[in-house]
């Protein structure tokens, strides 16, 4: 028998926690979370393009398009050290997809965490094996 692929099971939650937040934004605005003044820049642009909230995503996704290098770049900053992550005030589309970006992966984060049933006591005792000293 196969062995199951661990990679395609990543890939698939991804896509499928993808899937559902774009299904749930269908019924109810997603909320990102943003330090304040990255909401005053957010705001603004809103304002000064005449965009509605709803395109809003859909704007900064296809934004990065053209500039995925520095997407990648700037995601992977604000994963490792969110909190002394230093928006990118002057490119608010930026800023919400990067937003997005983090909301999909503590989603996704948290799926798997389920899946793997990683709140189970009895593994996580198993885990820890390394900490007790046994007398020699």
């Amino acid at each position: 028998m196969k062995e199951p692929d661990p990679t395609h099971d990543l890939d698939q939650t991804i896509l499928d926690t993808f899937d559902e937040m774009h299904a749930e934004a269908q019924i109810v605005p997603i909320f990102l979370t943003f330090p304040p003044e990255v909401i005053e820049r957010v705001a603004a642009y809103t304002r000064d393009h005449s965009v509605e909230p709803p395109t809003l995503i859909p704007l900064a996704i296809k934004a990065q398009e053209n500039q995925s290098d520095k997407f990648s770049e700037a995601g992977e900053r604000l994963m490792e050290d969110p909190d002394s992550f230093a928006w990118p005030l002057e490119d608010p589309l930026l800023c919400v997809a990067l937003a997005l970006m983090l909301k999909h992966a503590f989603r996704c984060a948290e799926k798997v965490h389920e899946k793997h049933d990683f709140g189970n006591d009895k593994q996580n005792e198993a885990a820890d094996w390394w900490k007790t000293s046994l007398p020699f």
